[in-house]
């Protein structure tokens, strides 16, 4: 991932702009080694005759200026290959600029959901408590109305086919005790659901703050992304001010244009 390079890896441009002088210095000196080799030309050549001493001289203030206009052109050529550099870096930042600040966007919404949704539900909370405790209390109330209805005296069984009661009770009693009896299942397992319930919505709710504590790391993260891209931005925008300056300067610089006759590059 882009975000986990340093800001000087993750814009190449940097290492490019060092490339550029590394190789404009290299350009250089290869120059100044060409003039250097036509210099000595011009020289034996006078020694020799062949060249009148005027002729030298004028060979060799045209091979200064040629070689200054060569060298001019050298660093134009450096600084156009820089600033296409900066402006390539520029969009790059820009892009991932961009990138992040919608990142950091989506993180905030999904922040602020996850904020208003555990806010909702601790806020509901105490009120399941309340309803829980409700219905444990009744629960408890009709298990012990329950028992307290259960017969206590047992009556003789009568005959098979009497229809006396039974030392169970009438059929009416068993009819309603059962119905009691179900009653009282009912709301136990009422509150056994409802224990559950809440328990199930305690967990959503730990689950709920360990996610918010995730995006409140992941908002901090992409905000140092933001901010990262920023420096980058104004980093290259200074870049370019410096880089403007310099071809500026190597405009308005004094050489003169070489004259028609005169040696066009160190190598004529």
């Amino acid at each position: 991932e882009i975000y986990t390079l340093s800001l000087h890896d993750a814009l190449p441009i940097y290492d490019e702009q060092d490339k550029i002088k590394e190789s404009l210095e290299t350009e250089k000196k290869r120059l100044a080694l060409k003039k250097e080799g036509a210099e000595l030309i011009i020289r034996q050549q006078v020694e020799s005759g062949t060249m009148t001493p005027e002729a030298g001289m004028m060979a060799s203030m045209a091979l200064g200026k040629t070689s200054q206009h060569e060298e001019q052109g050298l660093e134009a050529r450096a600084l156009a290959a820089r600033a296409d550099a900066l402006r390539r870096g520029r969009e790059q930042a820009d892009y991932q600029r961009e990138a992040a600040a919608g990142e950091l966007a989506e993180i905030e919404q999904k922040r602020e959901k996850a904020v208003h949704d555990l806010a909702a539900r601790e806020a509901n909370l105490p009120e399941r408590e309340a309803i829980l405790e409700q219905v444990r209390k009744q629960s408890e109330r009709k298990q012990e109305s329950f028992k307290e209805g259960m017969p206590q005296h047992e009556m003789e069984m009568p005959m098979y086919g009497s229809t006396g009661p039974s030392k169970w009770g009438s059929k009416e009693q068993l009819k309603e005790e059962e119905h009691h009896e179900d009653e009282a299942k009912a709301l136990l397992d009422t509150v056994q659901q409802q224990e559950k319930a809440l328990d199930d919505e305690k967990k959503a709710i730990a689950a709920l703050k360990v996610e918010q504590d995730k995006l409140n790391d992941s908002y901090g993260e992409s905000k140092q992304k933001v901010t990262k891209w920023d420096s980058a931005l104004e980093s290259v925008k200074e870049q370019t001010r410096k880089l403007e300056g310099e071809q500026r300067k190597l405009q308005n610089s004094p050489l003169g244009a070489v004259r028609p006759g005169e040696f066009s590059s160190p190598n004529s």
